[in-house]
């Protein structure tokens, strides 16, 4: 069959709100390869064109003008970058577990792409295997929309979106608020090998931190997540999310022709309340049942409703270390902010207080200890640099030993060292010891080298202070 005989689908630009649709089965049991941001776009938009009716693939147009105002990129080398793209898809491989017999199976994501730089479009036809997961869809499958993701700048921000459009879907019948998975689930279910975030700190920062400002600038969900201990390792992660009261007024990156935008609405009269901003601050009163959250969100400032959260956080926290359950978390919160008169700030329970002042103690000898290594390893340094010095110079001196030196060092011997037993500067052959001589020599002609920290501020410009853990360098 030839090319042109085949049906081919593209984006109607009209369509802001067009829906894709995927097997739950392919979002939670199959492990995706990571994706770059190029790479991801390509196939959230062809995901958008697969039409509920269709019964097999078809081979799908991208218009390249859409994917140049989506990715944010005016440059003429977009054609490079959509090339480099769908090599990538037709090599990134996908993996599941056959349910009926445990076979491990492999497919790509694409096992066609057509790229016409003088018709401007791209064109690309999904891997038949992944046919289960995309068509002909009855009831197992989560469905969102494409502007909610097309804008997500990230593979995490992705699949943690995903990952929370199904469990919402499924709190829509069991009325659960939250899902619990371990941290070495979540790490799996992003494609993050062993040797990757190893510390939880960089897991934390770099991937579900960047993801969550990610998802609540461009989506319709705000989440927020709860750490969950054993013997003071991050082992669980709770999820909770709400809606995003801000998404509304978000478009998808590409305008449509001047010919199909509507007129600009005509001012009205009446007065329209204005989304609240996407701080999850409002989004989380309500997911803890505060009806009156309205009139609440201005009694404390930004700041003390982050203190006001970490709060109840700490609090389920150190419930669930001791194998107990927080039944009302928005009752215990509304308790607490009973403790504090309007205009007055949150005030923490002493838990957490103590918590925070640990945490804190922690910090500031963290910092000392950090200051103290770096103090002892910069005097290590000059300490080397000091010795050297001074045994090159001694060397130097020792070899042009001269005959009045000889006389001078007998007088200095005389001068600082009583006749003992003990005390014996001399060979059998009557020479110099050398280690009275280097101590002559320091004495004498090169006083500077008899004193480390005088030598450093002298010759170094640098200032050391004694100090009982070590030195200190102040200059």
């Amino acid at each position: 069959m030839t090319t042109t005989a085949l049906e081919k689908r593209m984006l109607d630009k009209k369509d802001t709100n067009a829906l894709i649709a995927v097997s739950n089965d392919l979002l939670n049991k199959a492990q995706w390869p990571r994706l770059s941001i190029n790479e991801q776009r390509l196939i959230l938009y062809i995901l958008a064109l697969v039409e509920k009716k269709d019964e097999d693939f078809k081979r799908y147009r991208i218009s390249v003008q859409e994917l140049r105002n989506a990715i944010g990129t005016k440059t003429k080398n977009a054609y490079t970058r959509f090339d480099e793209a769908t090599d990538a898809l037709m090599g990134k491989i996908i993996r599941w577990l056959d349910p009926e017999y445990e076979d491990l199976i492999k497919v790509t994501w694409c096992c066609y792409a057509r790229l016409s730089p003088g018709r401007g479009f791209v064109e690309l036809e999904f891997h038949p295997e992944l046919k289960p997961f995309l068509l002909a869809l009855k009831g197992n499958f989560t469905m969102y929309e494409l502007r909610a993701v097309i804008r997500l700048q990230s593979h995490y921000s992705l699949r943690i979106y995903q990952f929370l459009k199904f469990n919402q879907v499924i709190a829509q019948r069991d009325g659960r608020r939250s899902v619990t998975v371990s941290v070495e689930w979540m790490k799996q279910y992003l494609d993050i090998s062993s040797d990757q975030y190893k510390q939880y700190g960089h897991f934390k920062s770099k991937v579900l931190k960047l993801a969550r400002k990610d998802i609540e600038e461009k989506t319709d969900l705000l989440f927020h997540f709860v750490e969950h201990k054993e013997s003071r390792k991050v082992t669980h992660l709770e999820f909770f999310w709400s809606k995003n009261p801000s998404y509304d007024q978000q478009e998808l990156p590409f305008k449509p022709p001047v010919e199909h935008q509507p007129p600009p609405p005509q001012a009205s009269s009446q007065h329209k309340e204005l989304p609240l901003p996407a701080d999850g601050i409002s989004s989380r009163l309500q997911e803890l049942g505060f009806d009156d959250w309205r009139k609440i969100r201005n009694r404390f400032s930004d700041k003390d409703w982050k203190i006001a959260f970490a709060d109840l956080d700490f609090e389920i926290q150190r419930k669930a270390r001791s194998g107990q359950h927080l039944s009302n978390p928005g009752g215990w919160l509304r308790s607490r902010m009973r403790l504090s008169q309007a205009g007055e700030p949150y005030n923490p329970s002493n838990f957490y207080q103590a918590n925070r002042q640990r945490e804190q103690d922690k910090k500031e000898r963290s910092a000392r200890e950090k200051t103290e290594r770096r103090n002892a390893a910069k005097i290590g340094r000059l300490k080397e640099i000091f010795e050297k010095e001074r045994d090159s110079k001694l060397k130097e001196l020792i070899s042009n030993y001269t005959s009045d030196q000889k006389k001078a060092f007998k007088t200095w011997v005389e001068n600082n060292f009583p006749e003992s037993d003990f005390v014996k500067p001399y060979e059998t052959d009557g020479e110099p010891k050398i280690s009275y001589l280097k101590l002559y020599f320091i004495d004498t002609v090169i006083p500077e080298y008899n004193d480390f920290t005088r030598w450093a501020e002298e010759k170094k410009g640098i200032t050391i202070e004694e100090e009982s853990a070590g030195g200190r360098v102040t200059g």
